[in-house]
Parts: structure tokens; sequence; C-alpha cells
């Protein structure tokens, strides 16, 4: 007989490709309101899916603290460059939604019609008290994007409205995460009671009824 182990696998194999195929084929939805892009839903940074908003204020603020790595999702400058590469690549183009990439003011907040920064901070230096940072600037038209490093205070207020403003990363579970941890108890129940069924069938067939020994017989016996 297979055991638990293998038949769990057979059972969640065609499960876990189903989601594997529907994670790589997530799609960017960009969030606009009032005509305006305000951020995105499923973009793709190294393989991890991840919701992002544009927001005006402080880094203390918008990142529950700002002065430690547990803040930051990504924690290098590598790292908060890919980021903003997908953000180039993926969000901020031109479609039936707005022209994302070559009108900055098509963003929400930004007003002036050249550039508009986003800010995607990935480390504080407590020695310095410094606020490391990558710097994203979509510029207008034919004009080239620039992607750059940079320092700030962590307490410094930014909006699109000045130029600059913070992107906000939200991580996001790989589609059907649950559905797949749900799916293996549902497997592990079903498997058992398979086994039970089986086990009880079994034992139904292998049982006879039991018939009382008569005198004679037990005479011819002797």
């Amino acid at each position: 007989m297979p055991s638990l182990g293998r038949r769990l696998f057979a059972f969640l194999a065609p499960v876990v490709l189903f989601l594997s195929i529907g994670h790589a084929q997530a799609t960017v939805t960009p969030i606009v309101i009032d005509g305006k892009l305000t951020g995105a839903t499923g973009v793709t940074v190294n393989g991890g899916l991840y919701d992002v908003r544009f927001e005006d204020g402080t880094c203390v603020a918008l990142y529950s603290g700002c002065d430690s790595p547990e803040d930051f999702l990504f924690q290098s400058f590598d790292a908060a460059n890919a980021a903003a590469v997908a953000l180039l690549e993926q969000v901020f183009i031109d479609s039936a939604a707005g022209p994302f990439d070559t009108d900055p003011t098509a963003t929400a907040g930004c007003i002036d019609t050249f550039e508009c920064g986003f800010f995607t901070p990935y480390e504080y230096d407590a020695e310095n008290d410094s606020l490391l940072l990558h710097m994203f600037f979509n510029r207008s038209g034919a004009f080239v994007d620039t992607l750059s490093g940079g320092s700030t205070s962590r307490t410094g207020v930014f909006s699109a409205a000045e130029g600059v403003t913070y992107v906000v990363w939200t991580p996001v579970p790989e589609p059907g995460t649950l559905a797949l941890v749900a799916a293996a108890g549902l497997g592990v129940g079903w498997i058992r009671r398979r086994g039970r069924s089986g086990s009880q069938r079994r034992m139904a067939q292998g049982t006879q009824p039991v018939r009382a020994t008569t005198k004679a017989e037990m005479r011819s016996i002797a």
C-alpha cells in the first residue's frame, strides 16, 4: 500500500502545478483614482509579488519608525534598485490606463511636467543618523528615466507636489498559498478516511460468522 506521503504528494502535485502557473501569469494592475496613478498591484520583484502605493510623508510614519532592518523590505541598494526597475518596466508605462511613462503629471500629486521622483529606503545609518534610499525619477517624453542612490533624513517630509514621494511596498502571498495549506489539510483527511474505510472493508470481508458447535459434532470429533 502506498505510504501516506506518496498519496499526499499525488493529491497535491496537480494543485501545486496549477498555483505555480497562476503565479507565473500574475499581471500588474495600476491603481488609478480620478485619472491619476496612485500605485499598482501584482508587481513582480525578483520572483516575489508586491503591491505598491505612492505616499507623501516621512519615512518614520510610512516605514514603522524607519530605524531597523525589519522596517525595510529591500535591505540593500541592489535589492531596492531591482524594485525600482520593476516600477520602470511594469508600472510606469504608457497604456490604456494612462500615459504613466511619458507624462509625470499622470501620477497623483506630481505637478512637475519634466520629472517626478520616487524613493525606496533600504537602510538606516544610525551612526550618521542618515537614511539610505534608492531614487527613481520618471521623466517626460523621450527623456531617459534615472536610477540612483542617495541619503536623507528619516524625518524629512516629502511630497509628490515638491517633486519626490515615497514608494510603500507590501508583499503579497503567492496566489493560493492559503488554499494550498487548506488543500494539504483536506488531502490528509481524505487519505486517512480512505485508509480507515479500506481497513474496515477488509476486516468485514475477513470476518466470518461464528457458528456454535453442536454436541453431536463434538462427540464425532472426540
